[in-house]
């Protein structure tokens, strides 16, 4: 007996409306208001950008400001290479086209992250204000928590688009799970089935959603299967197979990014993962820990409860419980991957202000589950507490980032003081490091490729000096938690110090050191080297550090100094290692 065609909404299930029955009476101008704080958050967004944007790229920008000024090939193979811990050919097609068709602007990146964010806005509030009883004045909650000026960090760092990008997509998924009570069927899963082939392009961050987003498709084909229907299961199963080859294209050749053990092993994880979550409603989070922490697993907790009675008291409600369980799977994979990865960094690891934006999923799902599952009366409230929240910390998140933004304007605007004024390349990286480049050598080997491209300031920078080079010879005048056997440093603690002096008090522009390096793990060398003039103590401001210093054999480096020394000392990592010193050379202006 043939069976009827089912379509991509299923009404199979003896069930009235698609969506929950209304509950309560309609907010009039609810939608209106929703969609007023939508444009005036996003004009927000836009303008703050506009104004406090600068062009001295910074950091992680450097991978692709080559690439978008032309210096760099884009290739296939540097689409693919890993980039710090990902794999992110969308973000850099994405960043080098748009660069590109601005005329090489190497802050598109900041305008794109608003784009993704305003767009994930709208389409949450156009998401909950179908279900019920129609939109309601606490949708606004969407585009207060993803475009307040708190996400500063991100706005105002073209590279962030890298993450933000696969947190806007896979958070997308939302629509066709929490959009109708069915399955979804073989057009949906084919559109499905397209974010699940972009989010492993999109780096780690879309890693972690691709398997249980899948499986949430693979259920929709076994519901398909065990209706006879065997051509849609089909389709439907068909649409999950590039996604996950694309998945377990990824790891093959990945080279893990090694870093520390967390000092307090899965539980400093699990905080730093707790950290994580909270902070989604932007940086007062960490103000309020452990408090923020418990509230948020709470609420979250609280919403699952919701759910799993759904799913389990209502047969017609079981498909979107099921994608709304795998949805924050893929929320609970990605705030655990931050754990383990970060979770040795410090106590407070998880409150990174760039993850803001990347932990707003796990609260878009929360509201779109109060929305759909809470009791009618205690739904509402806890929906207009969540739209409460944001808005009452909306005034810090903006202190907050308008602080960052200034500070980054300032720093930027005395680079371009420097450069007017006809410093040297290594007198920029001297003074200018961290800032632009944790890596000194990284930052003197780019700023010819700036000045070339005539980014920003650096079109005006002038040339280095030519340098006489003064070997010094390898005679530690103190050592501390180091053991020196001929030319090598065999540190025993925490804090190994290697001290050299010179001669007698000279100006230096910089120290290149030829060494090897090893510790236990295999990992980058935690390096610092601090430096003082005669009669001083050392201090932070005449010290350079670089916790991915590079490790292994025959390597070089040099640190630019730019000032008179008698003495400087090296600490080669902050665990036991060996460190062997082939040469150390006294870089001085040759005239």
């Amino acid at each position: 007996m043939p069976r009827p065609n089912r379509p991509d909404t299923l009404e199979a299930f003896p069930t009235p409306p698609r969506f929950a029955e209304p509950t309560a009476f309609p907010e009039p101008g609810a939608k209106t208001f929703a969609w007023g704080v939508w444009a005036m958050m996003t004009f927000g967004a836009i303008a703050f950008v506009a104004h406090y944007r600068t062009d001295v790229p910074t950091w992680d920008d450097y991978h692709m400001v080559p690439a978008v000024v032309g210096a760099q090939q884009v290739t296939p193979e540097w689409l693919w290479e890993q980039t710090n811990e990902h794999r992110i050919p969308v973000p850099k097609l994405a960043l080098v086209a748009f660069g590109r068709a601005a005329g090489g602007d190497i802050r598109v990146g900041m305008f794109l992250s608003v784009a993704a964010m305003s767009a994930l806005a709208a389409a949450m509030i156009a998401l909950v204000g179908r279900m019920g009883d129609g939109p309601r004045a606490s949708d606004a909650f969407f585009p207060v928590l993803l475009l307040h000026p708190g996400h500063a960090a991100n706005f105002l760092w073209s590279f962030q688009i890298t993450p933000l990008l696969p947190t806007a997509l896979a958070t997308f998924f939302l629509i066709p799970i929490a959009g109708q009570r069915s399955w979804p069927g073989p057009r949906i899963a084919a559109v499905a089935g397209v974010g699940l082939a972009i989010l492993p392009l999109c780096g780690g961050n879309g890693v972690v959603f691709v398997p249980p987003l899948a499986l949430w498709l693979i259920a929709a084909a076994t519901a398909e299967f065990k209706s006879g229907r065997t051509r849609r299961g089909a389709m439907i199963t068909m649409a999950t197979l590039p996604g996950l080859a694309l998945t377990a294209a990824y790891f093959r050749g990945f080279h893990p990014v090694l870093h520390p053990e967390p000092p307090g092993g899965a539980l400093d994880g699990l905080r730093t993962a707790v950290q994580f979550l909270a902070v989604g409603v932007g940086e007062p989070a960490a103000w309020a820990w452990p408090w923020s922490g418990v509230a948020t697993i709470g609420l979250l907790g609280l919403a699952v409860a919701w759910v799993v009675r759904a799913g389990a008291t209502r047969p017609w409600e079981r498909p979107r419980a099921v994608g709304l369980a795998a949805f924050l799977a893929g929320v609970a994979a990605l705030a655990l991957a931050v754990g383990w990865g970060r979770g040795w960094a410090s106590d407070r690891a998880g409150f990174a202000d760039r993850y803001i934006a990347m932990a707003d999923p796990a609260w878009c799902w929360l509201a779109v589950a109060v929305r759909l599952y809470a009791p009618p009366a205690l739904g509402r409230i806890v929906a207009n507490v969540l739209f409460a929240l944001v808005c009452v910390l909306a005034w810090p998140n903006a202190e907050v980032g308008l602080r960052h933004a200034l500070e980054r304007k300032a720093q930027a605007e005395a680079l371009a003081r420097d450069v007017r004024d006809g410093l040297a390349p290594f007198q920029i990286v001297r003074r200018h490091t961290p800032y632009l480049h944790p890596n000194q050598n990284e930052a003197a080997r780019l700023l010819p490729i700036l000045r070339k491209a005539r980014v920003g300031p650096f079109g005006a920078l002038a040339d280095d000096p030519p340098f006489r080079e003064v070997p010094l010879p390898l005679n530690p005048v103190t050592l501390q938690m180091v053991r020196w056997e001929g030319f090598t440093a065999h540190a025993t603690g925490v804090d190994p110090l290697i001290t050299f002096a010179l001669a007698s008090p000279r100006y230096v522009a910089g120290i290149r050191i030829k060494y090897s390096h090893t510790n236990a793990q295999g990992a980058p060398a935690r390096f610092q080297i601090s430096w003082k003039g005669p009669g001083e103590a050392y201090n932070d401001d005449r010290r350079h550090a670089n916790w991915n210093f590079p490790t292994g054999n025959n390597k070089e480096a040099t640190i630019w100094v730019d000032g008179v020394i008698d003495r400087f000392r090296i600490q080669p990592d902050n665990q036991p290692c060996d460190f062997q010193v082939a040469e150390i050379t006294l870089l001085e202006p040759a005239q």
